[in-house]
């Protein structure tokens, strides 16, 4: 859905310049120099004014590898948390097409320590604009807490990032089969649906990471097994080491070392 969504924004200037009403004779507005320049000059400051944005952040890395980076804002007594797997859709290995979305959801669905579902515990400590997302190359966690729930909020992750292959059952797994595989109609049944599949089969060569989608083929996703879940083989590649964010009122350093 994001990639059909920012197909359709890209190709948005192309259909408004062939509707455009061109001039009767074709002659020249003497104005047309002035506002190309205007133009160059507003471009030119935009460049200037990215190129002056500076966001002051602080890196460092826990004893267990993991990286943090953390940005300090006094704006709101609100944190936002965001956790970033190295690992996404290329690493499907081949017959798997899908897995790396399909942990995406179960990583919602509880973990050894926090068994029910996380957007209820989410929910109870009163976080919002939580969700998770899965692309080629990564996955990702985000939530936005209260300054006082973030040490709950770090748990949470780290829970279900060392925990969660004890608490996957039968029934979670077809549950998220179901929902994923429902998802995958949706996208499929809508206009262009079909279109994405196309592009990335006639750019990428048969077998390259990027040859398909991140939602998978049906067949793969009904494949996935409780011995997928137990060996932990959704991707070729583990995230033992993700890369994490916050974005802080105050300084967290304490809470996560």
């Amino acid at each position: 859905m994001r990639f059909k969504t920012l197909l359709a924004v890209s190709t948005a200037p192309f259909i408004l310049a062939a509707c455009t009403t061109a001039p009767a004779y074709g002659v020249a507005d003497a104005s047309d120099a002035s506002v190309a320049a205007t133009a160059d000059a507003e471009t030119g400051d935009l460049t200037t004014l990215v190129e002056q944005v500076a966001i002051p952040y602080e890196k460092f890395t826990l004893d267990n590898g993991l990286d943090v980076i953390v940005h300090e804002d006094r704006k709101a007594p609100i944190v936002g948390v965001a956790v970033w797997y190295n690992v996404g859709s290329k690493d499907e290995p081949e017959g798997k097409t899908g897995f790396a979305h399909l942990f995406e959801h179960l990583m919602f669905n509880g973990s050894e320590n926090a068994p029910n579902d996380y957007f209820q515990y989410l929910q109870e400590m009163g976080a919002t604009d939580y969700n998770g997302t899965t692309n080629f190359d990564r996955t990702n966690y985000f939530q936005t807490v209260p300054r006082p729930a973030l040490e709950r909020a770090l748990w949470l992750e780290s829970d279900r990032m060392g925990y969660l292959l004890g608490a996957v059952t039968q029934e979670k797994l077809d549950n998220q089969r179901g929902v994923v595989q429902n998802e995958k109609r949706q996208g499929d049944n809508q206009p262009g649906g079909l279109v994405f599949y196309e592009i990335l089969e006639n750019m990428f060569p048969e077998g390259h990471p990027y040859s398909h989608s991140v939602i998978g083929s049906m067949a793969d996703l009904d494949s996935a097994s409780m011995t997928m879940c137990a060996t932990g083989s959704a991707t070729s590649t583990a995230p033992t080491t993700p890369p994490s964010c916050w974005r802080a009122t105050s300084r967290p350093q304490k809470r996560v070392r």
